[in-house]
């Protein structure tokens, strides 16, 4: 995350758990999208689906040790420009304290996925 931002939230322990249900929930749809794009889904013979995705929990903690900063896209720092609007996104509808561009392309929630948990351990 970005260390010049000089702006700063509290954010409580039930709101931070709010946005890494999102940044989940999120992850579980890359996730999907990854197995929808395979061969008949063969999960097992792709080697590192956090890597294949560009998002994991590795970035869903690095968001909430440092949510409290967060207001703008530069203040994330990810690879894909996509998961930053994601993040932003989260964060602007569980703290409603900053306003972002919710039409942004992919980026709308929907938490009515059936996904099995067990993929995201492999």
């Amino acid at each position: 995350m970005n260390e010049g931002t000089s702006q700063q939230r509290s954010v409580s322990a039930n709101r931070t758990k709010l946005v890494e249900n999102a940044l989940n929930q999120y992850y579980k749809e890359l996730l999907l999208k990854l197995l929808n794009s395979t061969a008949k889904g063969e999960v097992k013979t792709l080697r590192d689906l956090h890597f294949m995705s560009g998002f994991s929990e590795h970035q869903t903690s690095q968001v909430l040790e440092n949510v409290a900063p967060i207001f703008t896209l530069p203040d994330i720092e990810v690879w894909d420009e996509r998961h930053a609007q994601r993040i932003l996104s989260v964060i602007s509808s569980v703290l409603e304290d900053i306003s972002c561009d919710k039409d942004w392309n992919g980026t709308h929630f929907d938490s009515n996925h059936e996904f099995d948990d067990e993929f995201i351990d492999e």
